[in-house]
């Protein structure tokens, strides 16, 4: 049975537009913030282990049970990935050829990155094992979460016996000892045992939502909600650098585990969870692979067609000089965009597949 938390999916939508700021990257307030945009693809991750515990703990029982489920993890990540994968090297094919006819250099260097070899890695959603990002760059989130699916499917096959209780409870001891100063990782082996932490403390959550609710009076759930609530926005908006990251999957996990007991009659739900926040958090996945390539379009748009001015970065790259006020005005053009153009993705894209085989 599919036990879908709706209001969960506003918390999809926030992070997926919060790591696109990081992306847009002019001189607008949205990068200029520099709040702890990186955070927001733990979140993911813990929201991915809360939601597929909650509607897969019972539901592998053997081998053909761990395949359908690997297969539709497949089919819900992997069409969209594709989809702008292939853009993004005919992206990389275009780039040659204004390079060949019209002398036209790019920031980075012509099929250096984005080359045969890290194609195939991304065809095989291991794109984060490189030492690089390459083509669709925030997809080396989903080559990590993929791989943890399964690791995850094979566990709830086993069973919560004490002795998988024991391993889960070595490995977050050992990763906090040894990996913790890595946490947030975005490429390596490190990305990976990040993404597995952050997940198994979604996982953890999930259980105790499933088993172990606290019996709380309305206002007082309510009111504790709040709390953790916005100590969540002021920690990752207000709070830019701290020591303390790799804790922020347990305010994460109990989060999502104190939003799944807040009634849909509630004020408060009315309010947070509103109709426009769980539709972006439906396209979420959309937003999150499409904001890079509606980025660079608008750019090139704007630098060879409007012929804004440009300046150079410290880094040698070339960047449209713009104002904070002209910043911030292209980067609200993205995102309205963005979330235009998602919308034609997961319907076209996402969903013919999710729909076709009844994915959950």
């Amino acid at each position: 049975m599919n036990k879908h938390i709706e209001s969960l999916d506003c918390y999809r939508g926030i992070a997926a537009l919060s790591v696109a700021a990081i992306h847009f990257n002019i001189n607008s307030s949205f990068f200029n913030s520099k709040f702890a945009n990186g955070l927001f693809v733990q979140m993911f991750f813990v929201l991915s282990g809360f939601v597929l515990l909650i509607n897969y703990i019972n539901n592998i029982h053997n081998f053909n049970d761990i395949i359908k489920f690997i297969k539709k993890r497949i089919l819900r990540l992997y069409p969209l990935h594709l989809f702008f994968l292939l853009i993004f090297l005919i992206i990389e094919i275009a780039k040659y050829f204004m390079f060949v006819k019209y002398n036209l250099s790019p920031n980075e260097k012509i099929f250096e990155k984005n080359n045969f070899e890290s194609f195939v890695y991304n065809l095989f959603l291991l794109q984060s094992f490189l030492e690089f990002h390459s083509y669709n760059a925030p997809s080396w989130s989903i080559s990590v979460e993929f791989y943890t699916y399964i690791i995850f499917s094979i566990i709830i096959y086993l069973g919560i016996t004490k002795r998988i209780i024991s391993l889960i409870v070595l490995f977050i001891i050992i990763y906090l000892t040894k990996f913790k100063e890595s946490f947030g990782a975005d490429i390596g082996i490190q990305s990976f045992l990040s993404c597995i932490y952050s997940f198994i403390i979604g996982s953890i959550s999930a259980y105790f939502f499933l088993y172990k609710k606290i019996n709380l009076k309305k206002s007082i759930l309510v009111f504790l909600f709040l709390f953790i609530f916005f100590i969540n926005i002021f920690l990752l908006f207000f709070i830019n650098e701290n020591n303390f990251v790799y804790l922020y999957p347990l305010l994460f996990g109990f989060l999502f585990y104190l939003t799944g007991q807040i009634k849909d009659n509630t004020l408060i739900y009315k309010i947070i969870f509103n109709r426009f926040l769980i539709f972006l958090g439906k396209i979420s996945y959309s937003i999150y692979m499409s904001h890079l390539l509606i980025f660079w379009i608008i750019t090139q748009f704007l630098r060879f067609v409007i012929k804004l001015p440009t300046r150079m970065d410290e880094f040698g790259n070339t960047r449209l000089s713009l104002t904070n006020l002209e910043a911030n005005i292209v980067t609200i053009l993205c995102y309205i965009i963005v979330i235009i153009f998602s919308y034609f993705t997961y319907k076209y894209v996402e969903l013919k597949f999710y729909n076709k085989n009844n994915l959950k």
